[in-house]
């Protein structure tokens, strides 16, 4: 087994992508280029190709955060945080393409990014080996397993960058009935195939799924509006939790106001809030395990309207990082109670 190249020392993310030079059984030249893949299976790749996977190296507000990185923390930390969205070193253009998965055969740790990608070896499918397939193919056992997610999605770092998604997951209820990650993140098409679109908290129709939005009368007049994780297998919000903004906001009349915010409170050294993470000492976070609610109380008698708001990266942080286009806000889910 050949190793391509010697890691430095980071903590974050101390990722081997490896090569079978050892004449690996079935092994096969293929062109791990995703548009190659996409001549066979191009309704997959076409999918992907509009995913965040396909993105994730050059997603505006990755890129804009690399040097807030660099500067506070320095190099080795950005270097962490390109090696884990650039993919397997197989992949012709930094991205999480088709062998980072298809060519994993296992991890050094299911956290950061230390995936084990194999080029040349036989590339895993979702249902076992096929027989004249133009490359040779292998059961994918890992790839249907949570700890394949897992080991880009449950981070240790750099500094406050912490998301243990998967910890989160095999705590839940979900985990215990058996269903992993790729069931909500990879939902069957109605012609029986995988979609690689990969949605989560970007797609407003995951993010409905997970969340229930309720409005309903209280005894002594005014209503409760309660936000309740009913259907995510991890806490919402996850992942990328430091730049996450979800709220609920109810118009009673005089308007809207926020009255449930779920996110991260970022504070500097003296415990005065900032904007980026890169300038935080502690960050707070305000999230909904499985099954959890948080609920807030509206008082008067009058119609209450209450939405569900979600951006990808909180507003004035958006706004430091110049890329407001890459994270409108988005209406998620609405409930009303009438008038009474």
């Amino acid at each position: 087994m050949l190793i391509l190249g010697a890691l430095p020392a980071i903590a974050c993310c101390d990722a081997t992508w490896s090569e079978a030079g050892d004449g690996a059984p079935g092994a096969a030249a293929y062109d791990p280029a995703p548009a190659s893949c996409g001549g066979c299976h191009p309704q997959q790749h076409a999918e992907w190709a509009a995913s965040a996977h396909a993105r994730s190296a050059r997603q505006p507000t990755f890129r804009a955060l690399l040097p807030e990185v660099e500067a506070s923390w320095g190099a080795a930390a950005r270097a962490a945080c390109e090696r884990c969205h650039a993919g397997a070193a197989l992949e012709p253009e930094p991205a999480i393409g088709c062998v980072t998965c298809h060519a994993a055969t296992g991890n050094r740790g299911t956290r950061d990014g230390r995936l084990t990608v194999l080029a040349g070896a036989p590339l895993a499918g979702p249902t076992g080996a096929a027989a004249g397939a133009p490359h040779a193919t292998r059961d994918g056992d890992f790839l249907r397993a949570p700890d394949l997610c897992g080991t880009c999605h449950e981070v240790t770092g750099p500094r406050l960058f912490v998301e243990p998604t998967l910890t989160e997951f095999r705590a839940s209820p979900a985990a215990a009935a058996g269903l992993t990650c790729q069931g909500c993140h990879m939902p069957r098409t109605p012609d029986g195939h995988t979609d690689h679109r990969f949605p989560g908290f970007r797609d407003d129709a995951l993010v409905a799924t997970a969340l229930r939005l309720d409005v309903a009368p209280l005894p002594g007049g005014g209503a409760r509006v309660t936000l309740t994780n009913a259907g995510a297998g991890h806490a919402v919000p996850t992942g990328a939790t430091l730049l996450r903004e979800l709220w609920v906001e109810v118009d009673a009349g005089d308007g809207p106001r926020r009255v449930i915010t779920l996110g991260a409170d970022l504070r500097d050294a003296a415990g005065v809030r900032v904007t980026l993470p890169t300038d935080a000492a502690t960050a707070t976070i305000a999230a909904l395990a499985p099954g959890e609610s948080v609920a807030a109380d509206v008082p008067g008698t009058g119609a209450v309207t209450a939405r569900l708001v979600a951006r990808a990266v909180e507003g004035e942080l958006a706004a430091a990082l110049g890329v407001e286009d890459d994270a409108p806000a988005r209406v998620i889910a609405t409930a009303r109670l009438p008038a009474r």
